[in-house]
């Protein structure tokens, strides 16, 4: 299966739910950031942002288990979504399971599904690289 392309039967336009979920993630790794390095999240540029949350994972304060990377990989959206005109973040709805994703262009990418092969291609996480790929 293509990472940036999920197999889907469905897109629409962001749902509640995802919303939600994507709310939390950043939400949560805002606090995180702030607790571990003393620095606020929210009101630092992007490249700041990826490194703190880089920097957290170098450091071993977020491991990379699945819960990390889906909150990781949704603030990566977040920040793509903040920077780039025109891309959204959709709903996909893949038989009994519903996703957030992101629409670039026309074409769907799962910033999940993108980090997590990340990973597991290069044994190692680079927020960096990923998001420059989500873009």
């Amino acid at each position: 299966m293509n990472p940036m392309k999920p197999q889907c039967h469905e897109v629409i336009p962001v749902r509640l739910a995802e919303v939600a979920l994507i709310n939390e993630a950043y939400e949560r790794t805002q606090k995180e950031v702030k607790q571990a390095l003393k620095k606020d999240f929210s009101s630092v540029d992007v490249t700041t942002g990826i490194a703190n949350m880089q920097r957290l994972i170098d450091e071993g304060k977020i491991k990379l288990n699945p819960a990390n990377i889906e909150r990781l990989a949704l603030v990566l959206g977040c920040f793509v979504t903040d920077e780039v005109e025109g891309v959204e973040w959709v709903s996909v709805i893949d038989g009994h399971k519903e996703y957030p994703a992101l629409s670039v262009g026309g074409r769907m990418v799962n910033p999940v599904i993108r980090l997590a092969a990340y990973i597991e291609e290069h044994n190692g996480c680079n927020l960096s690289k990923v998001y420059e790929e989500l873009m």
